[in-house]
């Protein structure tokens, strides 16, 4: 059976006090559907502040503070989770390492053993040790991106706080080979204080170049989430498998 991908933004999770307990407490409800599926999730307030700070710093032990920050969201998150079916966090730093700021080696077996026992597997953005680099953040994005390349997946969703991408003022029903151009060219304010991972554009970008279709959806709508997950239509943007491999 293939699997379905959804990464939750951090933007949905969290506001400016940190962990938004009411929003948690919602999506995790709405996660009733957990066949086969790999959950991602950004950090939001609970990540990018520290990762603003520590980029461009040499001192390695300054890994603890932004990997506390985004754990302890993805524990909050976990806690309610798991009220109602059986979870997993797994941290990318313990099992991936980037070379200049992109992935390289991520062991997912853990990721496959989760789903073949029932369980949810539940990832976070995170920093990671880099070759290049020392360390660098990996973005949620960047981690659906790699395992939609690796892993048997028929879905791809990212939940965010937007009704979906925006051009010329409306929402697009779909990115394609037609319009991508004009899409990457736009000027996608990231909308928030701290974001070290490249907003909208960055979404696209990661999205773009998978051979299975694609959704940035409004996961702040109630039941958005709940809908992808059982297959019924949820709006925003669609983005179409392309041929184009590299941006």
């Amino acid at each position: 059976m293939n699997k379905t991908l959804l990464k939750i933004g951090g933007s949905i999770l969290t506001n400016k006090t940190g962990a938004d307990i009411s929003s948690i407490k919602r999506i995790a409800k709405e996660i009733t559907n957990k066949n086969k599926l790999v959950l991602v999730h950004g950090a939001g307030y609970c990540g990018h502040p520290e990762a603003d700070r520590l980029l461009g710093k040499s001192e390695i032990c300054d890994i603890y503070n932004t990997h506390r920050a985004v754990s302890k969201l993805n524990s909050i998150f976990l806690d309610f989770l798991s009220d109602e079916i059986p979870v997993v966090p797994i941290h990318p730093l313990n099992v991936v390492i980037a070379n200049d700021g992109r992935i390289t080696a991520f062991d997912i077996n853990c990721i496959k053993n989760a789903l073949e026992n029932d369980i949810l597997p539940v990832i976070h953005g995170d920093i990671v040790f880099d070759r290049v680099r020392k360390f660098c953040i990996v973005s949620g994005d960047q981690i659906i991106s790699y395992l939609a390349r690796r892993l048997d997946v028929d879905k791809v969703g990212l939940a965010t706080d937007v009704d979906g991408v925006y051009l010329d003022g409306k929402v697009l029903e779909e990115i394609t080979e037609k319009n991508i151009s004009k899409v990457l060219n736009q000027d996608y304010h990231l909308g928030k204080t701290h974001d070290v991972t490249g907003g909208m554009l960055g979404k696209i970008k990661e999205l773009w170049g998978l051979s299975v279709e694609s959704v940035i959806f409004n996961g702040s709508t109630v039941g958005n989430i709940n809908r992808f997950l059982s297959g019924e239509p949820v709006g925003g943007t669609i983005i179409k498998p392309s041929r184009i491999e590299d941006l």
